[in-house]
């Protein structure tokens, strides 16, 4: 058995060892949680009405709720999403003013695409108030509007509905001028005039949707630069990305449906590289995140290699992996809130 006096002496020699490796290890890991706030300092958007979001689930994606769709495989999503409510913030699948038909079920999963015709199928603005905003407000989460119409009529109709709810709730408005599964096409002018009557109107964040099927697209960002406070992309007529080759929806639906998901990535960043390269600096969102790389983000110690975006929008890995999304959001923000 050592005596005090050597006893005390190992101690000393082992302290010598441990303490500089305990800094060297702890400087280590204050480095990296520092690298990763910066990281989140440069990804995110700030809106005028003080709202901030890094994350946000694509129109849709998370229903007309933001809860997710009611199927088994968003069971632990729901619960998720129940005890971090404001991690993401949900963009709800596009409203319009009367109700629209759509097809739920044309939708086809591929290895790294979904390729859809839902259309803009959504029970209409008043009946979607009476159904699905109560349990919003009750569980007290913060969403974004997504709404279109077949005119700025229709749209000024829509603001002066939405600029009754409470905006603690309610944080923005996306417009979606660009949907691909519908014939309606938006003229620049509409375009320009239904912002300005939603900016006067609901006295909110506008947002607008465009996509690369709209080949005025960067005239459309250009026009907006001052009334809208991010872009987000839609999805892309398949035709466009598969060109040559059979939708999996022709057969059963007799329609080719819009491509969204990892497939469509390199088409939205050249669209964001135009943008940026015009002089625009509306933040963008970036949307279609490969699968891999959010593996990496959400289980590995990488850093976001969205330089080309101010934030990041979820919408096909929510059917893949329900809780990814959740996993890499509360990864790179602690609070929660």
């Amino acid at each position: 058995m050592l005596s005090k006096v050597e006893a005390s002496s190992a101690l000393a020699r082992n302290m010598k060892f441990y303490l500089p490796c305990h800094f060297w290890i702890f400087n280590l890991s204050y480095k990296r949680t520092l690298k990763y706030k910066n990281k989140m300092e440069d990804v995110m958007i700030k809106l005028s009405n003080g709202y901030e979001f890094c994350f946000m689930a694509s129109s849709g994606a998370l229903g007309f709720d933001g809860f997710g769709w009611p199927h088994p495989k968003y069971w632990i999503l729901r619960f998720l999403l129940k005890k971090y409510p404001n991690l993401i913030v949900p963009v709800v699948k596009t409203l319009t003013l009367p109700a629209q038909k759509g097809n739920f079920r044309a939708i086809y999963d591929g290895d790294d695409y979904v390729v859809n015709a839902v259309e803009l199928g959504n029970p209409g603005f008043e009946a979607w108030y009476e159904k699905y905003f109560p349990k919003i407000e009750k569980r007290g989460q913060k969403i974004i509007l997504s709404i279109t119409g077949s005119s700025v009529t229709g749209i000024e109709k829509l603001a002066y509905l939405i600029a009754k709810l409470p905006k603690h709730i309610i944080k923005g408005i996306e417009f979606n001028c660009s949907c691909s599964n519908v014939m309606k096409i938006w003229m620049l002018n509409d375009i320009v005039e239904a912002v300005s009557v939603l900016n006067k109107i609901t006295e909110l964040p506008i947002g607008i949707k465009i996509a690369h099927h709209q080949k005025n697209y960067l005239e459309i960002a250009k026009a907006t630069f001052q009334t809208v406070e991010w872009i987000s992309f839609n999805s892309v007529p398949w035709e466009m990305i598969f060109p040559g080759k059979e939708s999996p929806l022709m057969e059963k639906y007799d329609v080719s449906g819009a491509v969204s998901g990892k497939a469509i990535k390199d088409v939205n960043k050249k669209m964001a590289f135009e943008i940026r390269k015009a002089g625009i600096k509306t933040p963008i969102v970036a949307s279609s995140v490969g699968w891999e790389e959010v593996f990496e983000i959400a289980y590995l110690d990488v850093s976001f290699s969205f330089r080309w975006a101010d934030a990041v929008s979820f919408g096909t890995l929510f059917r893949k992996h329900p809780y990814w999304p959740l996993k890499i959001a509360k990864k790179y923000n602690n609070s929660g809130d």
